[in-house]
């Protein structure tokens, strides 16, 4: 499993895109987790551009779906085949209404299926489960298995109690690396969580701005990562 991360920020700076990760795989589909602004230019810097299976949508949050549209328009031009958009209730009637509006030359060209909390769903040997983050009312994080290996990613991800602390806990546990949000979370709970996964491959995505020493902190627990656009994880 490749993991390609074309943005890595919460909005557009000059260092980093909206955010939005590649996942490809052994059986040569890929899925894209995210589609922040901007989207379609960062996947057209890759060398190859893998078949994407579907385009799985956290929240409906704009640093999550601005891209839609664009991204759709992009790869129906080179494949000329629909794309699943999969994404829980709030984000999927968003990006119905945005693809309709803004690639309105082209008809039908995306399925739209919709996830809750404890979805799974299958492409070939890859299988995908949703958990709730508890950023919005029914955003999700989602977790893929292929061949053995366990790759996770939150999305935006907030805990207001234990109960909720240990959701996210469980929907994590036995992954071979995760990207985990910790700009919606005190320092304190920031810290923790990272702690208790120590022994895997924690990426902190979006990139905490404006908490330095946050940063500096978290480096020092094994196995954090804050990556670059275009950085890349092979797991």
């Amino acid at each position: 499993m490749k993991i390609t991360f074309l943005g890595t920020g919460s909005y557009p700076t000059k260092a980093r895109n909206s955010q939005s990760t590649l996942i490809q795989f052994d059986n040569n589909k890929a899925v894209i987790v995210d589609c922040g602004e901007g989207t379609q230019r960062q996947l057209m810097q890759l060398s190859f551009i893998p078949e994407i299976e579907a385009i799985f949508l956290t929240h409906h949050h704009i640093d999550h779906i601005a891209g839609l549209p664009g991204l759709i328009m992009y790869l129906y031009s080179i494949t000329k085949k629909r794309i699943k958009i999969i994404a829980p209730g709030k984000a999927l009637e968003i990006s119905r209404v945005l693809v309709k509006a803004l690639v309105e030359f082209i008809e039908n060209p995306a399925d739209y299926i919709e996830v809750c909390e404890s979805s799974s769903w299958r492409f070939g040997d890859v299988k995908a489960n949703t958990f709730r983050t508890f950023h919005t009312i029914d955003s999700v994080g989602y977790s893929f298995k292929h061949k053995g290996v366990k790759f996770t990613i939150c999305g935006d991800l907030s805990f207001q109690n234990r109960e909720q602390r240990y959701h996210i806990i469980k929907a994590i546990e036995g992954s071979d690396s995760a990207v985990i949000d910790i700009v919606h979370l005190k320092d304190k709970d920031s810290l923790e969580l990272l702690e208790y996964f120590r022994d895997i491959n924690k990426i902190l995505i979006p990139t905490p701005i404006g908490r330095d020493e946050l940063i500096k902190k978290a480096l020092k627990i094994n196995g954090t990562i804050i990556p670059n656009d275009f950085d890349f994880l092979q797991i």
